[in-house]
């Protein structure tokens, strides 16, 4: 799996032979004004789909992996959270492998969540189980005018409201802070979350957020082993400083 820049695909043109024909479309300026649906490049060797709908949410998609064709998966507007997981590793298949469709779907649960901006590719080979079209952005029209509308009692009192985020929340932080939230509460680093990147952010009345309980509530806190806890705290610390924290 691989993920980049759109600037950088001509780097990779040399992973396969039909690589240069996909980059080459994938370089015209009209990409975004392309219809939905399949665009043609080179017969069924090299073809583009063209998507263009609101995205899942977590739950709503499964695994899929190929093994004759390689996805590149471009994103034009919006962010595309997907979901990875190595072919290998998958135990629950849904159906047996679809030659026609090229396609078998799972019903694990990725590894990890890659959220994926626009300008911004994944490649996808057949050892790369994916899960695409996972988005926050249905949130934004349902979910979080609701969310605004049940804290709003408390942002007038000047409540500090903590959201408690296990897993990766930085594609939806900036919708929580602007219906109110003040801190978050409970880091999975493990599945992409950056704290220092949310410890940069400011919510609504200008100052940083809070941020309680630093240390990963998947990888440390649970078991607390005194040379773990020793080694992420004063890595935490340096983090929340504004430092660059070591592995």
């Amino acid at each position: 799996m691989i993920l980049d820049t759109l600037d950088n695909i001509p780097r990779y043109e040399s992973l396969n032979g039909r690589f240069a024909q996909a980059v080459q479309f994938l370089q015209r300026p009209d990409l975004k004004d392309l219809p939905a649906g399949r665009q043609e490049i080179n017969g069924d060797q090299v073809f583009a789909i063209v998507v263009q709908e609101v995205g899942r949410k977590k739950g709503e998609g499964q695994l899929e992996a190929h093994r004759n064709y390689i996805d590149i998966q471009v994103i034009l507007d919006g962010i595309d959270e997907k979901g990875w997981k190595p072919t290998a590793s998958c135990q629950e298949p849904t159906a047996d492998y679809d030659p026609e469709t090229d396609v078998q779907f799972f019903t694990d649960q990725p590894d990890v969540w890659l959220p994926t901006h626009p300008e911004q590719f994944a490649i996808f080979f057949p050892e790369d189980a994916h899960i695409p079209m996972i988005s926050p952005d249905s949130l934004r029209s349902l979910y979080f005018p609701a969310v605004r509308h049940a804290l709003a009692p408390l942002v007038q009192i000047g409540a500090e409201i903590i959201w408690h985020s296990d897993g990766c929340i930085v594609p939806i932080a900036d919708g929580l802070i602007d219906c109110g939230v003040s801190g978050f509460q409970g880091f999975q680093e493990e599945t992409g979350f950056d704290i220092g990147d949310i410890a940069k952010r400011r919510v609504r009345t200008g100052r940083k957020p809070l941020l309680l309980a630093g240390l990963s509530v998947g990888r440390v806190l649970p078991f607390g082993l005194p040379p773990v806890t020793a080694t992420d705290c004063p890595a935490m610390h340096v983090t929340l400083r504004g430092g660059v924290r070591q592995p």
